[in-house]
């Protein structure tokens, strides 16, 4: 069975890391990546190609909706 790759975006670094720590409970779920903000974000996800992307709508720099908004214009 292959694994769900997951990209996190969370301006903090304990929820961060809480996510963290919850996908990989999950043998089937991989985090391959995480940002702190929308732009480094917009910078690393078209390179990963995650299936999944947990974001935060309130980051700094770009909220979620614009980063949702730019990412399928790009990639979708």
């Amino acid at each position: 069975m292959s694994s769900i790759t997951v990209f996190i975006v969370e301006s903090c670094v304990i929820a961060q890391q809480r996510l963290n720590d919850v996908f990989s409970t999950v043998s089937e779920i991989k985090v391959i990546g995480s940002a702190n903000n929308g732009i480094s974000a917009l910078k690393q996800i078209p390179q990963l190609q995650p299936d999944v992307i947990c974001t935060n709508l309130q980051i700094p720099k770009m909220d979620g909706f614009e980063l949702i908004r730019q990412l399928l214009a790009v990639c979708p």
